[in-house]
């Protein structure tokens, strides 16, 4: 009863962070605007829910880490899992940034293209968020998911207090706004003190440790989308397809050569998981 009530607790603080937005636009703004405003979120959903559901993967590693005493374990999974999903949803969050506009434009047609303001006011804290997907599962599988539920609680009633206040002054964008703010606070300020008290490591060895390696892979996906903007200006699902691939196959490349030349944490951490295990089943 008390693990599922506060998993009770997050769904409902779900529905508060990522479902009155709409409501609130159709009470203050117009039924109208949801649309544009949805454009702009859904395409964030999509985008990034992806990363949310492999990480799946490591609540039940967690548990077994902390049920058999072995934060050294922790550490490493909570390194290894949270570069993994920044691995992903950052070069997805550099494309929605840059290619944003051409991306709306060949889905729902240029008329739609004032949505892109929205777009950017929830991709960044939205990556920000789910780059730290990891953090959140070791919560679960160590059954200390508790203060999550009541920050996302506090969110989301932040998030419906500052969209209401900001929707008649700014319309969606201050909607997008009042989202933005609170899920910032949360990725920034709540998840990396409270994940690293819990597996007792530093916060600033944990930033550096995760994240570096995925900020340096991107940055020849940026430049590479930066110049096929350039080259390509035209909004068309031709240009769209070429700077996907290209960029794709740039990132690719500079993945494949950080696998084949580092030595991949992933990689030793499962080796370590597997013999582990070997020991313990010896034993």
């Amino acid at each position: 009863a008390r693990y599922g009530s506060s998993t009770f607790l997050i769904g409902i603080a779900e529905n508060l962070r990522f479902g009155t937005d709409s409501m609130v636009i159709g009470m203050l703004i117009s039924a109208t605007a949801i649309t544009f405003f949805s454009i702009a979120s859904n395409l964030v959903q999509y985008s990034t829910e992806v990363v949310q559901r492999l990480a799946q993967v490591f609540t039940p590693m967690s548990s077994h880490f902390d049920a058999t005493g072995n934060d050294g374990y922790l550490r490493k999974l909570l390194v290894a899992g949270n570069r993994a999903c920044a691995l992903i949803a950052f070069p997805v969050c550099a494309t929605l940034v840059v290619l944003g506009k051409a991306i709306i434009a060949a889905w729902v047609g240029p008329a739609y293209l004032v949505t892109y303001p929205v777009l950017l006011m929830l991709v960044i804290p939205r990556t920000l968020y789910v780059s730290q997907a990891t953090s959140t599962k070791i919560m679960f599988g160590m059954d200390r998911h508790r203060p999550l539920a009541v920050v996302l609680v506090l969110e989301g009633g932040a998030n419906l207090a500052l969209s209401i206040a900001l929707a008649n002054r700014w319309g969606i964008e201050g909607v997008a706004i009042g989202t933005a703010i609170p899920l910032a606070c949360t990725s920034l300020l709540f998840l990396p003190s409270y994940t690293c008290r819990l597996v007792k490591m530093r916060v600033g060895s944990f930033l550096v440790e995760t994240y570096l390696l995925p900020l340096t892979l991107c940055v020849p996906l940026v430049f590479t989308l930066l110049l096929s903007r350039h080259l390509l200006p035209e909004l068309t699902i031709r240009n769209l397809i070429f700077e996907l691939l290209a960029s794709g196959f740039v990132y690719g490349a500079c993945c494949a050569w950080w696998l084949l030349t580092r030595d991949s944490m992933g990689v030793a951490l499962r080796g370590e998981f597997s013999q582990y295990m070997q020991r313990t089943h010896t034993r």
